[in-house]
């Protein structure tokens, strides 16, 4: 950059000419923006992209479901299933805490430690599940990512069944049948979506290849139950 003044050659990042000491105010380069604010905006952007799309998914899974895969990028999908499994996590470990004092005593640190970590084996789980169902049924599409993001989704009926049910208490077991009924529901029909018009199933494979992953998941889960307990 030159000196608009007397046409010098100014110093990298100088505000001012070295031989007529004229300000150059724009050569001064915008700062870093630093870790925390990076960290704060990724932040807010994946928790946007959480809220708009399990809003849309419960009031349409059909249509939303492809619809909002289809604005992100495989990073932000990646990133949004693995923020879809946080929050199932958060909703099983505060719906298993509120039921655990009236089922098997006041939990302990390591309950609590246990619930933490069990709450990322189904979506883990059904991440395997609907990576294999892809390879048997020969999707013409889907990743890795798309997998997680999937994955995560389906779970999240699931947490807020957990959470209810925690907070409603076995008093009201009835209203926990009922969420029971609808998060499977949506899981099916999440799954179903997913593997049609995200995968790139046909019906005719999408309608075997969803209980199957649902099959595959809660066996792997168990597995994985059984060897941490």
């Amino acid at each position: 950059m030159t000196c608009a003044n007397g046409g010098h050659e100014l110093s990298s990042g100088s505000a001012f000419c070295g031989s007529c000491g004229a300000t150059h105010p724009e050569a001064i380069p915008e700062p870093a923006v630093s870790g925390p604010t990076v960290t704060k905006e990724k932040f807010k952007s994946i928790a946007g992209r959480v809220w708009m799309t399990v809003r849309a998914v419960l009031l349409n899974p059909v249509e939303a479901l492809p619809a909002a895969f289809q604005t992100f990028s495989p990073r932000e999908s990646l990133e949004t299933g693995i923020a879809f499994a946080v929050l199932f996590d958060i909703c099983a470990l505060f719906g298993l805490y509120m039921m655990l004092p009236r089922w098997a005593g006041q939990p302990g640190i390591g309950d609590l430690l246990k619930i933490l970590i069990f709450g990322f084996v189904p979506p883990a789980a059904l991440t395997g599940a609907i990576f294999l169902a892809r390879k048997i049924f020969r999707a013409t599409a889907g990743t890795i990512e798309s997998d997680v993001f999937m994955a995560g989704i389906c779970v999240i009926p699931t947490g807020i069944l957990l959470l209810f049910s925690g907070v409603l208490g076995i008093a009201n077991i009835e209203v926990s049948a009922v969420i029971a009924v609808f998060a499977l529901s949506y899981t099916i029909l999440i799954l179903f979506t997913g593997s049609t018009r995200i995968a790139g199933m046909a019906q005719v494979q999408a309608a075997p290849a969803v209980p199957v992953i649902i099959l595959a998941a809660g066996w792997i889960s168990k597995i994985v139950f059984a060897a941490l307990l």
